[in-house]
């Protein structure tokens, strides 16, 4: 098999592939090799007194997968050693972590599988296995949910205009309700629908205090009117002012609803997961999938 391409489908451009090991049915694996001769020093950061000792046992890496099969890359774990330093270290890959097994790749691509649908389903997407790719999910998540949460919060700052959309949805029937706050564009979340819940998000968060916007989106619950406008409406008679807001901004709360029920999707996906931070994160990123593009 021709090998001139197979670094441009792989994308790696820190290895040159060197040949073709096996090819079967269902795997596909392939010995490359890096392109330098030698790194820096992870201690004086220099490359001038760096030479290599040997190497151990070559690593094998999981990779994306080549005409549907499952692609391991073959690559030699070269021990290196600093003369000025007297310091050993092991050549570290740009495509895969150290001690990890999936290239970072193959990592990105089944989380991203794994956030619109469940670990299971992506484990047989990616012929994995599920606990390797539940794993893969838990280490993600963190991460991935604080980019977001403080781009969603420095667009929110930014936006002339902003349109604030408020609703509560139901972790169990009549127990326990956590509360959305979406920009229509971004989404946070905070925990409870009582107005001393709102209250103390409030306080322990005064970046939502500078908060300018041009309208508030929510339902009738009287909760959120006195939250936001200081004044409890009890009768329909009472929701003109709404209603010609509704004519003067043209905003629903139908945004709003529609990511309530992503996140009633996310809840059944997950079982309702029980770590709570977790549990947040994966909200966060449910509501802003197509930031992780960004």
């Amino acid at each position: 098999m021709q090998t001139q391409y197979i670094n441009e489908m792989l994308d790696l451009p820190e290895l040159t592939i060197t040949r073709i090991l096996s090819i079967d049915a269902d795997e596909l694996h392939i010995e490359a090799l890096p392109l330098g001769d030698k790194q820096c020093c992870p201690c004086c950061g220099s490359d001038q007194d760096v030479i290599r000792k040997g190497a151990n046992d070559r690593r094998i890496v999981r990779h994306l997968s080549v005409f549907e099969k499952q692609t391991y890359l073959h690559v030699p774990s070269i021990r290196m050693y600093c003369t000025r330093c007297e310091a050993g270290f092991v050549w570290a890959y740009e495509f895969v972590g150290p001690k990890q097994r999936y290239s970072r790749l193959f990592r990105s691509r089944t989380v991203e599988q794994a956030l619109g649908s469940t670990a299971a389903h992506s484990a047989r997407m990616q012929q994995a296995p599920a606990s390797t790719v539940q794993r893969m999910h838990n280490e993600a998540v963190p991460v991935e949910s604080e980019r977001i949460y403080e781009r969603v919060w420095e667009e929110a700052n930014e936006t002339t205009g902003l349109v604030l959309g408020i609703d509560d949805f139901a972790i169990k029937k009549g127990h326990t309700y956590n509360t959305g706050i979406h920009n229509l564009k971004g989404e946070t979340m905070l925990p409870g629908r009582k107005l001393e819940d709102l209250r103390a998000y409030a306080q322990g968060h005064p970046g939502f205090l500078l908060l300018n916007p041009k309208a508030v989106v929510m339902d009738l619950a009287q909760t959120y009117h006195t939250w936001i406008v200081q004044s409890a409406l009890k009768t329909m008679r009472n929701w003109k002012e709404e209603i010609v807001n509704y004519h003067q901004c043209r905003w629903t709360n139908a945004t709003v609803e529609g990511r309530h029920n992503r996140i009633k999707a996310f809840q059944r996906r997950h079982y309702f997961t029980r770590n709570r931070s977790r549990y947040r994160a994966g909200i966060l990123i449910e509501c802003n999938r197509h930031r992780m593009l960004d």
